[in-house]
């Protein structure tokens, strides 16, 4: 119906949602590329997010940890 219609209809300025990531892969003590410790600072840049073109854009800063055995 009409009605039906008229309440699925945006309430914000669509837009497609772009992100970028960048991390960089640190080998601690004597760690190689497959085995022991290994951290990982990230960035992530995300504009439009949800795909609201009216939405601040938003950085996302991380840490990641992996164990290789």
């Amino acid at each position: 119906t009409r009605e039906l219609k008229a309440t699925l209809r945006l309430t914000f300025d669509a837009a497609a949602e772009h992100y970028l990531e960048a991390y960089f892969d640190y080998a601690v003590g004597e760690a190689t590329a497959t085995s022991g410790l290994h951290i990982a600072p990230d960035l992530q840049y995300i504009a439009n997010p949800g795909g609201d073109n009216d939405a601040d854009d938003a950085f996302i800063y991380g840490v990641r940890m992996q164990v290789h055995f």
